[in-house]
């Protein structure tokens, strides 16, 4: 017989919060929700209750990536990306993908772009496979010679279907609506294109505020947040102007746009796993035009201007949410699926405490998926996402990435990983 409540009972529990965290706490949880939390003593604990003795353990909400790529590939050439079409060979590797997050403590993830990863959604709330809640994007809409500018035949993009070209306000409208029939949960544009830099001349804005504005417009009309590629400076403030929910790695901000994010509550996800170059990567870069890229003198420019973006945003008050852009290819940044984590350990480069990049990780993650009221916090009323750590993450945040100390993972109430058996 299942018990009908499960109890976590005294460890440290860091709630996504912000709060002091709390000693000797009790979570009970019935069925998929948290129903009871406070100080061991204090509250009642069900006789029918599985009761887990946790001490020496911090109990904190589950992990959240708010930008990655559940794509299937494994090639760092971006052009086998567009050449590889086996839908089934990409649809196994996703699934395997899938569980290493979930192993690694990640119960949510937010994929910003691949038609495949609606169907990988439906198999994991199925329970076919195992893996985390997830929010799909499907296609990025981008403008004809945008972000997937590759000297290919455009009809070979669309047949690979990892972006959807849109030129013009109506075809940008109806590129919006195609995702949100196809499943997506929230639209991803690409309002400046890769690699957008100052130092980097292969690039400018893409659309006008016009054809940004036309798709927030349709996105919030169907109740979906949408969320903006864009790392230089015109491209960003095109996107915040217009009306975007998040701002997808931003290499340029300034103190202008991040007074318009903070007011407008606009998040930024910076992807640092994958927008701060390192030399060693350079022999994975395939692309001449990346290559030069990896220069002493562009990488540490590159990198500085990174870093500056996020203390910028940071010092504004502009909320900021965890997100690797892993793809599960050695490339941006060479990390497979499932380290996931060192997204925290560079946040905490750019100044944020490590409290503030676990709140990136789980309460202001939750708050990009536009989940906040089901998911990212350990408080009464919301599902029982919840991770028990053997040691302390504020102590030292790179402890999230040994999926070893992470002694249980429970998603949804239930429990998928426990090492401690």
């Amino acid at each position: 017989m299942t018990d009908v409540y499960k109890v976590l009972k005294g460890g440290v529990l860091i709630d996504g919060t912000g709060k002091i965290p709390l000693e000797n706490a009790v979570v009970v949880i019935k069925g998929s929700k948290i129903v009871n939390i406070g100080e061991e003593g204090d509250i009642e604990i069900p006789s029918d209750s599985n009761i887990m003795r946790v001490d020496g353990c911090t109990i904190i909400p589950g992990l959240i990536d708010a930008h990655l790529h559940l794509t299937g590939t494994r090639s760092p050439d971006m052009m086998e990306w567009i050449l590889e079409t086996d839908p089934a060979l990409r649809a196994i590797r996703i699934s395997a993908d899938a569980k290493a997050l979930l192993h690694s403590g990640y119960t949510a993830v937010r994929c910003c772009g691949s038609t495949i990863t609606i169907a990988l959604k439906r198999a994991i709330d199925e329970g076919t496979v195992l893996g985390p809640r997830i929010m799909a994007a499907r296609q990025m809409i981008t403008r004809t010679g945008g972000h997937e500018r590759h000297s290919v035949p455009i009809n070979w993009l669309k047949e690979v279907g990892l972006t959807r070209l849109a030129d013009g306000i109506d075809d940008c409208r109806l590129a919006v609506r195609e995702q949100l029939r196809g499943g997506a949960d929230f639209i991803k544009i690409c309002t400046g294109v890769w690699g957008e830099s100052k130092r980097f001349p292969y690039a400018s804005a893409d659309y006008s505020i016009n054809e940004i504005e036309v798709m927030v417009e349709e996105a919030h009309r169907s109740g979906v947040r949408i969320a903006s590629h864009a790392l230089g400076k015109e491209g960003i403030h095109n996107a915040v102007v217009a009306g975007v929910d998040t701002i997808e790695h931003g290499r340029e901000l300034d103190e202008e746009v991040c007074k318009i994010m903070a007011k407008n509550n606009v998040i930024l996800v910076p992807t640092l796993a994958a927008t701060i170059l390192k030399q060693e990567d350079r022999a994975t870069e395939t692309d001449p035009k990346w290559r030069v890229a990896y220069e002493p003198d562009n990488l540490e420019q590159m990198n500085n201007d990174t870093y500056n973006a996020v203390r910028i945003a940071h010092a504004s008050g502009v909320k900021i949410a965890a997100g690797s852009d892993i793809t599960g290819a050695p490339l941006f940044g060479g990390y497979p699926m499932g380290k996931n984590a060192v997204e925290l350990e560079y946040l905490t480069r750019c100044g944020l405490s490590p409290m503030e990049s676990l709140m990136a990780a789980t309460k202001i993650g939750a708050e990009a998926l536009g989940l906040i009221d089901q998911i990212g916090t350990v408080e009464s009323g919301k599902l029982a996402d919840i991770l028990v750590i053997n040691g302390n993450p504020l102590e030292d945040i790179r402890l999230l990435q040994n999926s070893d100390a992470i002694r249980m993972i429970i998603k949804n109430g239930d429990i998928v990983v426990d090492r401690n058996k």
